[in-house]
């Protein structure tokens, strides 16, 4: 039987439970003011498929590593989105993005879209060099120690 974080990844036709989304709000408040600074518009839609997509990231990088996501800063997502805009979405995480999108009881414009698509992005981008300030910081106590 498939981990419940692979079957969140898989199964984006069904809804999250609202815990996840509740707990994915108070754990990450910078990256729903971005979604909600980048995607927000009067229905809604894209900052609705942002936020499904950025909480089944985040269980699924908690099922990889075994630990939340580190509460992400401002400055690293807003950084990632710059990245993001200069070199693109990784193909793979785009397949999956659109997989997502195209599940949505909601339709996109092809501007949101991409929004959403950067966002995720950026938040994942953000994740890894979070992880690797980590890292510095552990190397640096090993090498003191």
């Amino acid at each position: 039987m498939a981990h419940p974080s692979l079957a969140t990844w898989l199964d984006v036709e069904h809804e999250l439970p609202a815990e996840d989304v509740s707990w994915f709000a108070i754990r990450q408040p910078s990256v729903i003011r971005l979604l909600e600074q980048q995607l927000w518009s009067p229905d809604g839609d894209a900052f609705a498929v942002a936020l499904d997509a950025v909480c089944r990231v985040a269980a699924r990088v908690t099922h990889l590593d075994g630990a939340p996501p580190p509460r992400l800063s401002r400055d690293l997502l807003i950084h990632g989105l710059a990245m993001t805009r200069v070199d693109g979405v990784d193909p793979g995480l785009s397949r999956w993005l659109r997989w997502v999108i195209d599940a949505a009881p909601v339709v996109l414009t092809a501007e949101e879209e991409g929004a959403v698509m950067e966002c995720v992005a950026a938040m994942l981008w953000a994740i890894a060099a979070a992880d690797l300030g980590q890292l510095d910081r552990d190397v640096g106590d090993t090498i003191v120690a």
